[in-house]
């Protein structure tokens, strides 16, 4: 965040929802709905109008921004739903153990998802054809040209890791 101060706001919310918020730990609701918030924000700001150019520059910032987000939630959605549905313990591990190296530099010719592919099928010799082949069934036919951008690449990472942090120590 860049501000540190925090300002306070009271909100009301359906009594079921709250219930179902309460039942829920280790989150921080605080920083979802803030989360939430600037989303709409963004929003708001990439669809305005610009009369001058510096609003147009800056409604062209928010609505980068919203895509960027946009972005990092559905390869976060698609890493959690891989880890829930498909992903062994052993494909976690591996990549819990290197997600320190996994995005520095450029990638090979295979890009982010042979990189992946191969962490999660230990070094496996692959070629095209089987990694798309993978992409296309985690992901779907329609989304799996996702997993070659960086960012959606990442926050799969991001989503997997964060239900492994959960499972692992159940384990």
């Amino acid at each position: 965040m860049a501000d540190s101060a925090f300002g306070r706001m009271n909100i009301s919310l359906p009594t079921d929802l709250k219930r179902e918020m309460d039942a829920v730990k280790d989150v921080n609701w605080s920083n979802v709905a803030a989360e939430a918030f600037r989303l709409k924000l963004l929003e708001i700001r990439s669809s305005q109008k610009g009369a001058t150019m510096q609003q147009v520059v800056n409604r062209m910032k928010a609505a980068a921004k919203l895509e960027e987000s946009a972005e990092h939630r559905a390869g976060k959605q698609a890493g959690e739903k891989w880890a829930r549905d498909t992903a062994t313990p052993a494909q976690l591990r591996r990549l819990a153990e290197i997600r320190d190296e996994l995005f520095v530099g450029v990638p090979d010719t295979f890009g982010w998802p042979g990189i992946l592919y191969v962490t999660f099928h230990k070094g496996a010799d692959v070629d095209r054809a089987e990694v798309n082949g993978y992409w296309s069934s985690v992901l779907g036919e329609k989304d799996a040209e996702r997993i070659y951008e960086e960012q959606f690449a990442s926050a799969f990472v991001e989503g997997a890791l964060a239900v492994w942090a959960i499972v692992e120590p159940q384990l």
